[in-house]
C-alpha cells in the first residue's frame, strides 16, 4: 500500500503529463499546476463524485497514548482536508500506446502520458518516462469490428489494490459488452485468474474476451474506452464505486452459493513468507477461538471462495495487509479490527471503512526487527490489549 507521508510529499505534477480534463477541482486542491494540455472528446459519468466523512477508530490499543495522540490527530486532519474525488468518467481515446500501467495519447503528433494512468501519488511503482520507452509498438490491436477496454493501474498486481483501483471501473462493462474486448496487464497466472472471477462476478454473463497484455511489452491501441481512478491512495476513494463492488459481488456470491446466513466471526493471518506476521500468535490465536473467531488465510482459496467467507462476516479481525480488503464484502455494518506495527501510519483501511460505514477498530504491537521500516517487520501483540479489542468489537 502506498504510505502516507507518499501521498503527502509526492504532489509535484510534471507539465510533460496529459490529464483527461475532468480532474481540475483535484488537481487544484493538490496545488498542481493548471496549464496542463487535456483531450478532447465526450465524457460519461461512471461514478459520482460524493463527500464522505470518516468515523474516527473505535479503538486504538497497544500503543502509547502519545502515538494515539498522533494517530488521531493525523486521522482528523486527513478527513478534514481530503473530502471528496473527483467523479471516475470513462472516455474513448484513439490512437494510444499502452505500456504497462501507462496509456500514451497522441497529442499534437507526440506520444504524451496520460495523467490519471501515472498520477504523482503513482509515480514511484511504475516505470514512467514522459516518452514511451520504445515507439514502435510490439503488438497492434486494431480489428475494425472491436471496441477494446484497458483496464490496469501501478497496483493491479495487488489483490486489494485490484479491488479497489481497478474492479469498480469494470462496473462499465456491464451495460457496454458487446463488440468489446477488455486488454489488462499481466501480473502472473494466479493474480489474472482472481482478475478473471472477480470480473466475472461483478459484470456476469456473457463475458467478453481478455487479453492478459504480457509484461515489458508495448500495445498500439486504434481505439480504447479508459475509466478514469476511483482512488486517490491512501485517503481517498469514491465510496459509490466502494459500494457498487459490494453489493454486485455480495448478490452474485448469493445467486452461486445461496444465503450465506450471518454473524460469521473471521481471524485474518497472513503466510509466513508474506512478513509483517504476529510473533506471539501461538499466545494470541486462542483468545480469539474463544470469541468466536475461526482462522482463516484468504490466500489459501479462490476469490470466490473468499467473497464467500466475509460477505457471511459481521465481525473481522486480521492483520493489515491486502486480504484484509476482503472486508468491502462483509455485510453493511460490519465491525472491523486491524492488527499493525506500532509507528505504521497506514490510513488506507481507516478510509476504506469510512467509505463503506464500517466502524474502524486497531491494534497495535511493537516490531521485532527494528532495522527496518516497521510496515515490513514482525510484530507482538499484548494479550491484555487483545482482550480489550475483542470486549470493544462486541460492545
Amino acid at each position: 500500500m502506498v504510505s502516507a507521508s507518499s501521498f503527502v510529499s509526492a504532489l509535484e505534477l510534471p507539465d510533460s503529463l496529459v490529464e483527461l480534463g475532468h480532474d481540475a477541482e483535484l488537481l487544484a486542491a493538490l496545488r498542481a499546476p493548471d496549464d496542463l494540455a487535456s483531450l478532447a472528446g465526450a465524457r460519461t459519468t461512471l461514478f459520482e463524485a460524493i463527500p464522505y466523512t470518516r468515523r474516527m477508530p473505535r479503538l486504538v490499543a497497544g500503543a502509547s497514548q502519545g502515538f494515539r495522540d498522533h494517530l488521531m490527530a493525523q486521522y482528523e486532519a486527513w478527513d478534514d482536508q481530503y473530502a471528496v474525488l473527483p467523479p471516475s468518467v470513462q472516455v474513448d481515446l484513439e490512437n494510444v500506446l499502452a505500456f504497462g500501467s501507462i496509456l500514451y495519447a497522441d497529442v499534437g503528433g507526440q506520444r504524451r502520458a496520460v495523467y490519471e494512468t501515472v498520477r504523482s501519488i503513482d509515480r514511484p511503482y511504475v516505470s514512467f518516462a514522459a516518452e514511451p520507452p520504445r515507439p514502435a509498438p510490439d503488438a497492434i490491436f486494431d480489428t475494425p469490428v472491436v471496441s477494446y477496454f484497458y483496464l490496469g493501474s501501478p497496483g493491479s498486481h495487488n489483490y486489494g489494490h485490484w479491488l479497489v483501483d481497478d474492479l469498480p471501473r469494470a462496473a462499465w462493462l456491464a451495460s457496454h459488452r458487446d463488440g468489446v474486448s477488455v486488454l489488462l496487464p499481466s501480473h502472473g497466472a494466479a493474480m489474472d485468474a482472481v482478475r478473471r472471477d472477480s470480473l466475472r462476478m461483478l459484470i456476469g454473463e456473457p463475458m467478453p474476451p481478455i487479453t492478459f497484455l504480457p509484461a515489458g511489452r508495448s500495445q498500439a491501441l486504434a481505439r480504447v474506452s479508459y475509466v478514469s481512478p476511483v482512488t486517490h491512495h491512501p485517503v481517498l476513494k469514491l465510496p459509490a464505486a466502494m459500494r457498487y463492488v459490494r453489493d454486485t459481488i455480495r448478490a452474485a456470491a448469493t445467486e452461486r452459493f445461496g444465503d450465506s446466513g450471518a454473524g460469521r466471526r473471521l481471524f485474518v493471518i497472513r503466510g509466513a513468507a508474506r512478513g509483517r506476521g504476529i510473533i506471539n500468535l501461538a499466545e494470541i490465536e486462542p483468545l480469539l477461538a474463544d470469541a468466536g473467531y475461526e482462522t482463516v488465510d484468504p490466500e489459501t482459496y479462490d476469490f470466490a471462495g473468499q467473497v464467500d467467507m466475509f460477505r457471511a462476516a459481521d465481525r473481522v479481525i486480521g492483520v493489515m495487509g491486502a486480504a484484509m480488503t476482503n472486508t468491502l464484502f462483509c455485510p453493511p455494518g460490519a465491525r472491523v479490527g486491524y492488527l499493525a506495527p506500532v509507528g505504521w501510519f497506514e490510513p488506507f483501511y481507516w478510509d476504506l471503512a469510512g467509505a463503506i460505514d464500517q466502524d474502524y477498530f486497531v491494534q497495535f504491537g511493537p516490531v521485532a526487527e527494528s532495522g527496518q521500516p516497521p510496515h515490513l517487520s514482525p510484530f507482538t501483540l499484548d494479550p491484555a490489549a487483545t482482550k480489550t479489542l475483542l470486549a470493544e468489537m462486541d460492545a
